[in-house]
């Protein structure tokens, strides 16, 4: 008993380790074409958003290999929308919306993202919050 226990998890440990292996050899996220769009905001000035919008292609490119960011835009009424459900406060917080792609390598190495497979993924939200003069990336996800 304790010999099959022992192979079935060595080969649990093989699958793992394989597929950490397919996940690191992806390319990291793609910003190249990334189309942004700062709306006009009554809330946060241009720069406040610019800031946010740095942080999330930074994240992008680091956490989501095999993945291509489209389009990265602020709404405020969109945005506003988003904060109200969330209950967090609109002085500081904001939420991007993003359109991205997911690669079949990246869909097949266990999905880069939350419930991701490959494709087109449209409507994506970036929740981060507003810490002293920084923002922090609270959540992200489909709307």
């Amino acid at each position: 008993m304790k010999k099959i226990s022992f192979i079935i998890c060595m080969v649990a440990l093989c699958i793992f380790f394989a597929a950490c292996e397919e996940m690191s050899a992806l390319e990291p996220g793609i910003i190249d074409n990334v189309q942004i769009d700062i709306g006009a905001s009554n809330i946060f000035s241009p720069e406040e958003i610019e800031a946010a919008t740095e942080l999330v292609t930074a994240h992008f490119i680091n956490s989501f290999r095999g993945c291509e960011l489209l389009s990265l835009r602020y709404d405020e009424e969109a945005s506003d929308r988003e904060i109200e459900i969330s209950g967090r406060d609109t002085g500081t917080t904001i939420v991007l919306f993003s359109d991205l792609y997911v690669s079949r390598q990246a869909g097949s190495a266990g999905g880069t993202m939350p419930g991701g497979g490959p494709g087109l993924h449209p409507y994506w939200k970036w929740i981060l919050h507003r810490d002293g003069d920084s923002w922090v990336l609270v959540n992200w996800g489909p709307v």
